[in-house]
């Protein structure tokens, strides 16, 4: 796995400098935890972009990156990562935490503190809540059932019999 690995670095790093343009002293870091996608940290003035490069064609690949970098700063405030491993189709990722501080999520209204209810207040406003107000389906209410009255023991004057009862005392 090692060895794999090595092979692939060694392979980016030589494309990279193959023309002359020396472009590896623009990398910064380089992952090949996924040997089908060499990523590289490319240190721009502009700030860090994550580049994926696939597994071939790196320098191809990194020259389309470079004709197209000041495009998409004018585009972006700032890159987060270029996917470059697709044949025509080039994947822009602006930076995340940009987009979430120039388009912040509403914070949710703060809830007022409930006023303490009786027990039957509360158990008649539950009931009194319509189905169609609420957006998940209800759970069942639990309602209090009474205990079911004690059936009673056979007296004493009545014996239970494979036919029935009978009266205990036949005379």
């Amino acid at each position: 796995m090692r060895a794999a690995r090595m092979q692939i670095y060694s392979a980016l790093m030589r494309e990279l400098d193959s023309e002359g343009a020396h472009y590896s002293q623009d990398i910064s870091e380089v992952d090949l935890a996924d040997p089908e996608d060499a990523k590289v940290v490319a240190a721009d003035p502009g700030g860090a972009v994550l580049i994926h490069l696939g597994s071939s064609d790196f320098l191809r690949r990194y020259k389309i990156y470079l004709a197209h970098l000041q495009e998409w700063r004018q585009q972006f405030q700032k890159l987060d990562s270029v996917d470059l491993r697709y044949e025509r189709q080039i994947i822009v990722n602006p930076d995340s935490t940009l987009r979430a501080a120039a388009h912040p999520a509403p914070a949710p209204a703060p809830k007022a503190p409930a006023a303490p209810k009786p027990v039957a207040a509360a158990k008649a406003a539950a009931v009194a809540k319509p189905a169609a107000a609420t957006t998940a389906t209800p759970a069942p209410a639990t309602v209090p059932t009474r205990t079911p009255a004690r059936t009673r023991k056979p007296s004493a004057r009545t014996a239970k019999t494979s036919s029935g009862t009978q009266p205990a005392h036949a005379n």
